[in-house]
């Protein structure tokens, strides 16, 4: 009976197998790996897989070991700073100022009772509270989606690029495995 034995690992594996049957090698089989065998020694079954969750550890610590890789060639710098400062910057100041307009919508709220109470009456105190409450109330609001809308885009752009890397790896890696 001819079959490839596998360099890498040993693994019988029949005569027109390409890749290496032990699910914890999957090495390619070159020609040259054909042996010639007798029948009464040989038996064909591959060992038995790894179970599913100390596979999936293994690959996802090698994964993350070139994951934390910082060489030139891996596209991380060893202290990576955050990307887009001027946005960031640009999304903590739309926070800042709704909250300044709250603060001033609180301001209005007070002037509104005291006009209220003092003497300017009822209805322009009334009026002043809630032109106050209303105009800080939407900008408040419109200023926090302005910088919420910008911090998820950042988040977005930069959880793409991590995930780009990490697939590049995780693509180099497989590569590697299957040559």
């Amino acid at each position: 009976m001819k079959v490839r034995v596998c360099e890498a690992c040993g693994q019988h594996n029949p005569e027109d197998a390409w890749y290496c049957s032990n699910p914890n090698c999957g090495e390619s089989l070159p020609q040259s790996a054909i042996t010639e065998l007798d029948d009464s020694l040989v038996k064909l079954s591959p060992p038995p897989p790894e179970p599913p969750d100390v596979r999936a550890s293994r690959v996802a610590a090698e994964l993350s070991r070139t994951h934390h890789d910082t060489s030139p060639a891996s596209g991380l710098s060893a202290s990576e700073t955050p990307r887009y400062g001027a946005l960031r910057g640009i999304a903590s100041l739309c926070t800042g100022l709704g909250v300044l307009a709250l603060v001033l919508a609180g301001l209005g709220l007070l002037a509104g009772f005291v006009m209220m109470t003092v003497g300017g009456g009822f209805l322009p105190g009334f009026g002043v509270i809630i032109v106050s409450v209303a105009t800080g109330g939407f900008y408040y609001i419109v200023l926090r989606v302005v910088a919420e809308g910008i911090s998820v885009f950042v988040d977005i752009e930069e959880n793409t690029r991590h995930t780009a890397l990490y697939v590049q790896r995780a693509v180099a890696l497989l590569e590697k495995r299957l040559k």
